[in-house]
């Protein structure tokens, strides 16, 4: 953000005056230039999350839906999360279905966004429209295999540390993950670990559950099972955020309610 708080699309090394992209201008030249009905923004870059803005300051005639990396004012991971959940849904995989209906809208992708950006860098996308778009109803992709499961993120061990990966299958006590991290996150870099060096990202030992029984489709009013040192137990979703649940367990009072993240919950 500058002096004025409008924002840019901004590399690692910006400077303002000289390669930043001002979302001030861009709305302004689509404003003047755009002819088309409808206009879709990502971006995967600090204050991203900015053109929102900019395009609710400066209003046009076409609709128009947004989902970037990061809020308006923050900072962008350099781990490219978001750019690979943008090409998930543009494939259709089936786990940024949130609502399970075979279609891969744009509510679906900023959900999936949400989630991604908050439980594997810990940052909050951002995610807006205006002019009346409707983000549930604007498809993006059709899901290409029903049948795919649904990977579930745990930590890893690797060279004595702990690196958040994705299961895609278990067998005879071992689960094949695939890395997060840029640079291993393909398909050639999946690896067999056995459950020992997996655990959740709560911390507990994984245990084993295939990925295809992990949700991300949970919302306010639910009631779910929440895990808590190696039991599970019954409550309620009372607010959600980010892909984070504020719960209450049902058979406890109210200093018992906390937030926790979907490897927790079923």
């Amino acid at each position: 953000m500058d002096d004025n708080k409008d924002g840019f699309y901004a590399n690692y090394d910006v400077k303002t005056n000289d390669n930043a992209i001002s979302t001030k201008k861009i709305a302004s030249k689509l404003k003047n230039k755009f002819h088309g009905s409808t206009a879709l923004f990502f971006a995967d870059c600090c204050t991203s999350g900015s053109i929102g803005n900019a395009l609710s300051k400066q209003p046009a005639a076409f609709t128009w839906g947004m989902a970037t990396s990061v809020n308006p004012e923050g900072s962008s991971t350099g781990n490219w999360t978001f750019s690979q959940a943008l090409l998930d849904a543009l494939n259709g995989h089936k786990f940024v279905d949130t609502n399970f209906d075979g279609v891969i809208s744009f509510s679906d992708l900023q959900k999936y966004v949400t989630l991604e950006m908050k439980r594997i860098d810990n940052q909050v996308a951002g995610t807006n429209s205006g002019n009346g778009f409707s983000d549930a109803s604007y498809a993006l992709a059709k899901v290409s295999d029903p049948n795919e499961p649904i990977p579930r993120l745990v930590e890893v061990k690797w060279g004595g540390r702990w690196w958040k990966a994705k299961v895609l299958e278990t067998k005879d006590n071992q689960a094949k993950i695939r890395w997060v991290q840029i640079g291993y996150d393909t398909a050639g870099d999946d690896e067999w670990h056995p459950f020992s060096e997996v655990r959740e990202t709560s911390g507990a030992p994984f245990n084993g559950m295939a990925a295809a029984t992990t949700r991300n489709d949970f919302k306010v009013g639910d009631s779910v099972e929440v895990l808590w040192k190696g039991d599970f137990y019954k409550a309620k979703i009372l607010k959600a955020e980010s892909g984070r649940f504020y719960i209450h367990y049902i058979d406890d009072d109210d200093s018992w309610d906390e937030w926790v993240d979907l490897s927790r919950m079923k």
